[in-house]
């Protein structure tokens, strides 16, 4: 099992060191609006399986997921040492946001729902 509890108190360093915003969460409310703000300032996510549930994100495309330690700390390592995949993750990321939750693209889908209904 995961050992979620045993890491938050080296995240802030970690990020800071890797320029990588880490969400080692186990439930899906301990992450909240990260995982996007992250994405669309440009920081690759790493994160658990339920930290992602949700978003409508890919593995390895969007963020990279890891839901043990090794795995974790290994995704860590891969940002921080292939800048292609870096690179990769933050543009198809920054992508991703900037289509789905803009709040422009939000209140236009509503828009849309409230036409059909009235």
């Amino acid at each position: 099992m995961f050992e979620a509890d045993k890491i938050p108190i080296y995240v802030g360093v970690l990020r800071d060191m890797f320029k990588v915003s880490l969400a080692n969460k186990r439930t899906w409310l301990d992450v909240g609006c990260g995982h996007g703000e992250s994405m669309a300032a440009g920081v690759p996510v790493v994160s658990t399986t339920v930290g992602c549930e949700g978003l409508n994100v890919e593995n390895g495309k969007h963020p990279l997921i890891a839901d043990n330690p090794q795995a974790f700390a290994e995704a860590v390592m891969q940002l921080q040492t292939n800048e292609q995949l870096h690179r990769q993750i933050i543009e198809q990321a920054r992508w991703k946001v900037e289509r789905e939750y803009d709040w422009r693209q939000i209140a236009a889908r509503q828009h849309g729902i409230y036409e059909m209904i009235y």
